[in-house]
């Protein structure tokens, strides 16, 4: 009989380990999950942080950090252009009174009534000239436009 005490024994302290260990295996995920959490929480900050410096620091910049904050710039700048490029591509231009999107060639912002803005004439490309009429780049020796058959003025 004592032999099955001391192995009743036995195996209550292992299961008493195990429970342990799961136990501290928990606390460990639950910390190491806290932690993660108070690192995204700081790299959130840290962002905040950058974000600020670089709205009150964008023209004058410490020398340590223009680079980057020149850095931020270009990347603006190439962001504007990319949304240029897409909305030509769209065929809309920016509403200069509320931002909204204007169809191009539209006379009025369709949102708040402002005058779209005149769209921006290309150069006549080289041998070329502009019509008076419809605006085609007709050549130069060309005595009427191909366009709208208007007289090309010498």
């Amino acid at each position: 009989m004592a032999f099955f005490e001391q192995l009743g024994k036995k195996l209550s302290d292992a299961g008493q380990g195990v429970a342990q260990s799961s136990r501290n295996a928990v606390d460990i995920a639950k910390l190491n999950s806290a932690v993660s959490d108070k690192k995204k929480q700081i790299a959130q900050a840290y962002s905040a942080i950058g974000e600020k410096y670089y709205e009150l620091h964008k023209d004058s910049a410490e020398e340590e950090l223009s680079a980057l904050v020149s850095n931020v710039n270009q990347l603006f700048a190439e962001i504007h252009d990319c949304e240029n490029q897409i909305k030509t591509i769209r065929g809309v231009v920016k509403c200069a009174n509320c931002g909204a999107d204007i169809p191009t060639g539209a006379a009025f912002c369709s949102v708040c009534g402002a005058p779209a803005p005149e769209p921006e004439r290309p150069a006549a490309p080289e041998g070329t000239r502009e019509c008076p009429n419809c605006h085609k780049f007709v050549p130069v020796g060309n005595k009427f436009c191909t366009g709208c058959g208007a007289k090309m003025e010498d």
